[in-house]
């Protein structure tokens, strides 16, 4: 079993697999040169200094490196003095690709079962459409480039959650559609399909993505396809199920189309902001030891308390 960041302790040597992400050559003070490596090993990064590096073959991005040294402390972030470094030949880069906890399988299923469960006949053949259609693209793409469900199926995850969610919420309102709701949030974020994709170990986004953002490639997708589907009473829906899609981000200033102006569109963007910061929360306690995470910068950059915290305070066993 590889030898985790998370699981280094300061003060102690270790001897791990890690993937180069990023590899630059230095010179101390006294002219000497060392290398300072940007490691990686599925889950999180550090940083490490190769303090006798002999000035000669800076490693590749995406090679894979037997590191051995110690994990020293800078600012509060643990780091490695490294010993030494040596190609690995037994391991391949995708047993690095960063992957979740969580079964996609199941995270499909759900998204399926939620389309199911929707009443309205169109919006209900658009939703199973876009899963049958692009499987795949769903259980491969990124959710984001860093900030919240960065890995391997990350939209469908996210997808998953905040179509529960949303669900719940219209559920609760009486004057909410609750399919509509549904059906916005399981298709809120399609255009991520063709936004982000996987650079070795590294999500980047696509030239699309790049030129259009997410928002638009998501609308424009499914407003063509809900229209070959839609009978002339049904435009009207697809229009406010593009709506949803144009203003999910909630304010312009933060990538919305537009604001939302429906009850359903508010809810989408609710249960969509709410899936972001729990992820966020999640990915930072993961790494947290006491009450507080480190500081969380989409978060006012301030430390959040940590969901074992608050279990524990509970009484809940974890």
């Amino acid at each position: 079993m590889r030898q985790m960041i998370a699981d280094m302790v300061v003060g102690s040597k270790i001897s791990a697999p890690l993937v180069v992400t990023a590899a630059t050559a230095r010179k101390t003070k006294a002219g000497k040169d060392f290398l300072t490596l940007e490691l990686y090993d599925g889950v999180e990064g550090i940083t490490g200094n190769y303090w006798d590096w002999g000035g000669v073959n800076i490693p590749a991005i995406n090679s894979i490196l037997d590191v051995a040294g110690q994990v020293t402390e800078y600012l509060g972030q643990k780091q490695l003095n490294i010993s030494s470094i040596k190609t690995n030949t037994s391991l391949v880069l995708a047993e690095f690709a960063p992957k979740s906890t969580f079964d996609l399988a199941q995270a499909y299923k759900d998204c399926y079962e939620l389309a199911s469960d929707i009443k309205h006949d169109l919006l209900r053949q658009v939703c199973w459409e876009v899963l049958e259609r692009l499987k795949l693209e769903w259980l491969t793409a990124p959710g984001a480039k860093t900030i919240h469900h960065a890995y391997i199926g990350g939209t469908l995850v996210h997808t998953a959650s905040v179509a529960t969610i949303a669900k719940a919420i219209a559920s609760a309102m009486p004057q909410a559609n609750i399919d509509l709701a549904t059906a916005g949030a399981l298709l809120h974020d399609v255009g991520k399909l063709w936004t982000y994709e996987m650079d070795g170990l590294v999500v980047n986004m696509t030239a699309a993505g790049m030129l259009y953002d997410h928002l638009y490639i998501g609308a424009k997708y499914i407003e063509d396809l809900a229209m070959s589907l839609a009978s002339d009473n049904d435009r009207a829906v697809v229009q406010l199920l593009v709506h949803i899609i144009l203003s999910h981000h909630g304010r312009q200033e933060y990538g919305s189309v537009v604001p939302p102006m429906c009850i359903e569109a508010h809810i989408v963007h609710a249960a969509d902001l709410l899936d972001a910061d729990q992820e966020q929360i999640r990915m930072a306690a993961s790494k947290a030891h006491g009450m507080f995470t480190d500081k969380i910068w989409t978060m006012d950059n301030k430390p959040q308390v940590t969901p074992k915290y608050t279990a524990l305070q509970m009484g809940e066993d974890q």
